[in-house]
């Protein structure tokens, strides 16, 4: 326990702290300089405790008695054991508070990352001797990780004895699968269309489509996506969904091809006489 003495800044000299509790005190003294003296108290009794200093006459103040302070030490409650899950988006976290001893009835306060609060009564369980707190959080958590502090207070006759615990626990995303369906080969001249597919169906942002490394970008409540003026060559699909608060990044990959026409030659001729000139017609 920190005790400050603290006077006129032109102070020096002694000081002499009574602590007392009870029937009992402790005298201890304090040197002050520049009107200020700390006192230390190491580890004090469990115990309602009453201060007072005096300051020691010297060559400029008188001697003087300050106003009694106070202060308490209270006992340390037995911890509490919080039992935490880790977790997939959307997921429930269920959480089980437990303590050794019966502590039927009273109310335990819960936090998650120090603004999400809840309160749990605990149940005494005499064959185990523990009491236990069961809460089953239905709020949605973002990924990441999650911090739960549990404390309650007891009362213990003349004071009241404060239990905590604490733990962690991790929030994941859900995996997602992105793909691609059976890309028709066309022929130049043709349009294409890419049709993709996302699950799960909650899914929301954007898929980026590369087709030969050139990027178009489709919404996830619009799956297609219609190609035109392609060239003749093998072209390289590529869909990539970046994920969500949800849900994870997926790819998945797929070909086809643009084929050049087919083109028919016919050549019409006709008989003719000698010294003729023949005329051939190409179509």
């Amino acid at each position: 326990v920190l005790i400050n003495v603290t006077g006129p800044k032109d102070a020096t000299g002694i000081a002499v702290v009574t602590v007392k509790h009870g029937s009992e005190s402790e005298e201890y003294t304090v040197y002050i300089n520049n009107g200020e003296g700390l006192l230390i108290v190491s580890k004090p009794h469990v115990a309602h405790y009453t201060v007072t200093a005096t300051y020691q006459e010297n060559y400029k103040y008188l001697s003087n008695v300050s106003n009694p302070d106070e202060f308490e030490v209270y006992a340390s409650g037995v911890g509490l054991d919080v039992d935490t899950h880790n977790i997939y988006v959307g997921d429930n976290e269920t959480l089980t508070i437990s303590v050794q001893g019966n502590y039927d009835g009273n109310i335990v306060n819960i936090t998650i990352d120090g603004n999400i609060k809840f309160t749990a009564p605990l149940v005494y369980n005499a064959a185990g001797n523990v009491s236990v707190a069961n809460y089953n959080y239905t709020g949605r958590l973002v990924a990441g990780i999650h911090q739960v502090d549990a404390v309650f207070v007891s009362d213990e006759g003349d004071r009241n004895i404060t239990h905590s615990g604490s733990s962690t626990f991790i929030v994941s995303k859900n995996n997602s699968t992105v793909g691609i369906l059976p890309i028709s080969n066309i022929k130049v001249g043709q349009n294409n269309t890419i049709e993709l597919t996302i699950l799960p169906s909650d899914a929301t942002g954007t898929i980026d489509v590369y087709v030969n490394g050139e990027r178009h970008t489709v919404n996830v409540n619009n799956l297609t996506l219609k190609l035109t003026g392609l060239a003749a060559g093998h072209y390289v699909v590529q869909a990539m969904y970046g994920g969500d608060a949800k849900y994870l990044s997926s790819s998945a990959n797929a070909t086809f091809d643009v084929y050049k026409n087919n083109i028919t030659v016919k050549l019409e001729v006709v008989d003719i006489k000698v010294g003729d000139t023949q005329y051939l017609n190409v179509t």
